[in-house]
Parts: structure tokens; sequence; C-alpha cells
């Protein structure tokens, strides 16, 4: 298998871009794993969590790998705004809807992509230390499953 992150992340990021209601809401403002210093609210970031598990029918070649990721909303001052909360909960119906998406990353190796969500939905609070103004993340963790088409 070649690289799953990268297969990963172009499903995700595919998976949202191409949907109105979420562009609708943050424009092409979609980032992996980081969102630039100078983004503009509001935005989504993608990011890993953790590289899961690797699946092996036949050492060592492996089969599927099941990495996490956390994928939800930036924005700011209120995290139970319309913003807020329509950005997360169209991005959890996304992702709860990649059943099988095939991508094709740049070493032109063919991936099949699902994921789950794992866990509650959650929020993280950021303070910026110049300007005491508050930055909430809402989103959730969802288990990845890739594995060679």
């Amino acid at each position: 298998m070649g690289h799953e992150a990268a297969a990963a992340v172009k499903a995700i990021r595919a998976q949202l871009s191409g949907d109105a209601t979420l562009t609708a809401l943050v424009s092409t403002k979609i980032y992996s794993p980081s969102a630039p210093q100078d983004a503009v609210l509001p935005y989504v970031v993608i990011r890993q969590r953790s590289p899961g598990d690797d699946s092996q029918v036949i050492n060592p070649k492996r089969n599927m790998t099941s990495p996490l990721y956390d994928v939800g909303i930036w924005v700011a001052d209120d995290p139970y705004s319309t913003t807020a909360q329509s950005g997360a909960k169209r991005v959890d119906v996304l992702l709860g809807s990649l059943g099988s998406y095939s991508v094709t990353d740049a070493n032109s190796d063919v991936f099949e992509v699902s994921a789950r969500r794992e866990g509650g939905a959650w929020e993280r609070e950021e303070v910026d230390q110049k300007t005491m103004k508050k930055f909430y993340w809402i989103g959730g963790s969802y288990r990845l499953s890739i594995s060679a088409a």
C-alpha cells in the first residue's frame, strides 16, 4: 500500500468540499492539518489524531489501515451559534455517509476509504493570549478504514 494518510485527507476533503450546505458556511476553507494563521473564520480542520492499526493478511503485506481523524468547524465567540452547530452537524452527516469512496493518491495508488464516528461529538476552546478572544472547534473523531482497491 502507498501513503494512506494522503488518501484519507483527500477523501475527507472531497466529501466535505462537494457539499453545497457546508461550502455555504465555510466556502473553500477546509484545511489539513491546520489552518493558516491568516485564515478567516469559520473554517474546517482535518487533523490526524492516531495512525490506527494495520491489518495484515499475509506478512508483511498490509491490506487495511484504520487511522483516527478529528474533523470539525472552527468558529469565534459562540460554540452554540447556528454556524457552529450547522457546520458540525453537516460534517458529521457527510462523514457518516462516507461508506466507500475511491481515491487515487499522487503515486497513482487507488484506495477505498470509509468512515464512522468514534465516540460522541465534542468541542474545544482556545483563547488568543494577546486579545483574550475565544475560539471554538466543534466536531468529532472519525475512524477511517483504508484499503488498497
